[in-house]
């Protein structure tokens, strides 16, 4: 009969300590599982971020080619200007020697 009770309560510690095994178990299990989807949160973080860089990257060759369209555009109208300006200094030449050419003929 001691032999029973003896094994009973070897039997009831052993289911004891099964249940807190199995309860320490299913703690890092759960632990685990938040670790992963901690991790994969942060991978969908690092993704959105190289996302949003090679967005800023395009966007900064956008800029730099719209920029270099603009430096172009000012050099034609700078060119263009000097132009102009050479223009208005031949027909001032030309008002001159018109001015001239009639002040000749008044006498």
């Amino acid at each position: 009969m001691e032999n029973i009770q003896q094994v009973t309560a070897g039997t009831a510690v052993a289911v004891e300590a099964l249940a807190t095994s199995n309860q320490g178990i299913e703690q890092n299990a759960d632990i685990l599982n938040e670790t992963a989807q901690g991790f994969a949160k942060i991978a969908s973080e690092i993704a959105e971020t190289a996302e949003l860089i090679n967005e800023t990257a395009g966007l900064g060759q956008n800029l730099e080619g719209g920029m270099e369209r603009m430096l172009t555009s000012v050099r034609v109208q700078s060119e263009s200007l000097h132009q102009v300006a050479s223009n208005a200094e031949s027909v001032n030449l030309l008002a001159e020697q018109l001015f001239s050419l009639i002040d000749q003929f008044k006498l």
